[in-house]
């Protein structure tokens, strides 16, 4: 049987350049990451989406992929959405409407790209 590996640093480098940047964002001080310091302006940049999926529970990739066509942009729907972890990414851990509907809050991409390059 023949053996397959993967390796972490030959995938991180084959992606996109935002990408590359949004990680080495969540690789610094939260601090000095630039969408920590604007997060109010990526909450009010955003689109809604009711969490009606269960594909999703537990899986911010998912979601990602299916809102953004990006799987790797979960970090900043974590952080947008005060979530520490793939395994707190459920309905009840996410804002709630009047309508007691539960929804994940979801910068536009433009807004996204334009907080990314601020950073320095």
């Amino acid at each position: 049987m023949q053996t397959q590996t993967t390796s972490l640093l030959e995938h991180f480098r084959s992606q996109k350049l935002e990408i590359k940047n949004i990680f080495k964002e969540f690789a610094k001080p939260i601090f000095n990451n630039v969408f920590f310091i604007n997060l109010a302006a990526l909450r009010l940049e955003s689109e809604f989406y009711e969490f009606n999926n269960n594909n999703w529970s537990q899986r911010p990739t998912i979601f990602c992929m299916e809102i953004y066509e990006e799987p790797l942009l979960y970090p900043i729907i974590l952080l947008v959405n005060n979530i520490k972890s793939f395994l707190e990414f459920v309905p009840n851990n996410l804002a709630i409407t009047n309508s007691n509907q539960h929804v994940i809050i979801a910068p536009y991409r433009s807004i996204i790209n334009k907080i990314l390059s601020t950073s320095k």
